[in-house]
Order: structure tokens, then C-alpha cells, then sequence
């Protein structure tokens, strides 16, 4: 039987979750996705204060740090994601984070497909998750690695490529759906394939309708209509 709190996370029920768990960094995730992002940021800031054990604080920094990007304090995001690094450096998920973060700036593409690329290889070469969570954080990866692919070198087989690589377990979160779907649509998008990557914005506003990546495709789809 599922985990209560894992369970309501995966279908996108974001406030069940939340009052159904003690623990602060969920608490903190559900709060982000609730769009009550300052209050998770501050949650997330009090565990920065007294965390001890590395690869937490690197979540914990990682998180923060994708807050900061989603306000565009590209800065201090950067500090948070270089703390992460230091304390995990072999987590895929925070080069992939730096990686949106270029994309995010439209400052340096080649940057963008660099860390893109190392998140990916740090996750093939990864130890110790299992192998659900590793395909969930793979799948994401090849999604920014496809945006970034589409942005700087504008190579449609290669995004193609890499969307048949994309293979979520069925224990995927809504949430992890969607972020990969907004992204994928951000690569087409990119590639100049507009009504490609509205069905992929529109996939993930029907993934994830209370959750961030949901309400970021819903914007897509408002700003792009046909």
C-alpha cells in the first residue's frame, strides 16, 4: 500500500498532502506547488539553518533555489544551486537545475547544453536510488537536455531522440509529468513547431492543474493561443 502522503503527492492532491505530513520539506514542497511559495521558501530556510546531513541540505538548497529562479533572483538561485552542488555533487537533478537556469535567461545557450548533459550522465552513473526515482529523474532530465538541445543547436532529430528515450514507472508524480511535458513543449516551441509544443503545454495543464508546472503550461497556452 502506498504511503498516504506519497500517494495524494503522485495524483497532484497537493493540500491533502500537505496536511497529512509532519515532515517540513514536504510540507514546503506542497506549499510551492499550492503557489504559497513564500511560505515554503521560509519553511525550506528554517531546514537550511540546522540541517546536518549533506545530501538533504543539497535538496533543501536545490529547492530554495528553484524558488529564487521561478522569481527571476537568478543570482542568488545560483548560490543556492552552487551550495547543492558542493554538498551532492553527483545529483543529476541539481546540474539539471543550473541547466533551467540558462534556459530561463536565454543568456548562454552552449552553458545550458553543458549542464544538461553532465545532469543526465551524473544520473546514468548514479548509486543508490531506486530504480523508479531514477527513471522519474532521468525522464526530467532528458526533457531539459531537449530543450537545451532545441535552443542551441535547433536539431529536431535529436529531440525526437530524446523524447522516445522518456520511459516514466507508473509511479511517476503528476508533477514530474508536467515538467517534462512544459519542457518538451519549450523545445518544439523552440524548433519553431508552435502547435506541437501547445499539445505538450496542453498535456501538462491536464497533468498537473493545481501544481506549478500546470499553471507555467497554462500561461504558455494563454500567451500562444491558436
Amino acid at each position: 500500500m502506498l504511503d498516504p502522503v506519497m500517494a495524494a503527492y503522485r495524483l497532484g492532491q497537493y493540500e491533502k498532502a500537505r496536511t497529512l505530513t509532519s515532515d517540513p520539506f514536504l510540507q514546503a514542497e506542497m506549499l510551492i506547488q499550492l503557489d504559497r511559495a513564500a511560505e515554503g521558501e521560509q519553511l525550506l530556510r528554517q531546514m537550511a539553518q540546522t540541517e546536518q546531513e549533506p545530501k538533504r541540505m543539497a535538496m533543501v538548497q536545490s529547492q530554495i533555489g528553484q524558488v529564487l529562479m521561478r522569481q527571476q533572483r537568478y543570482d542568488e538561485a545560483m548560490e543556492c544551486f552552487e551550495r547543492a552542488l558542493r554538498d551532492w555533487p553527483e545529483r543529476g537533478s541539481t546540474h539539471r537545475d543550473i541547466a533551467e537556469w540558462w534556459l530561463r535567461q536565454g543568456s548562454n545557450s552552449a552553458e545550458a547544453l553543458r549542464w544538461a548533459r553532465l545532469a543526465v550522465e551524473k544520473e546514468m552513473a548514479g548509486r543508490g536510488l531506486s530504480a523508479d526515482s531514477k527513471a522519474i529523474s532521468l525522464g526530467q532530465e532528458l526533457a531539459t537536455l531537449a530543450w537545451s538541445v532545441a535552443v542551441h543547436s535547433h536539431d529536431e532529430a535529436e529531440v525526437d531522440r530524446l523524447a522516445d528515450q522518456v520511459a516514466f514507472p507508473g509511479t511517476t508524480p503528476m508533477c514530474s509529468l508536467a515538467m517534462s511535458s512544459v519542457h518538451f513543449g519549450k523545445a518544439y516551441a523552440a524548433l519553431g513547431y508552435t502547435d506541437r509544443g501547445a499539445l505538450y503545454f496542453e498535456s501538462a495543464a491536464q497533468q498537473d492543474p493545481n501544481g506549478i508546472w500546470g499553471r507555467e503550461a497554462a500561461c504558455m497556452i494563454a500567451a500562444n493561443p491558436k
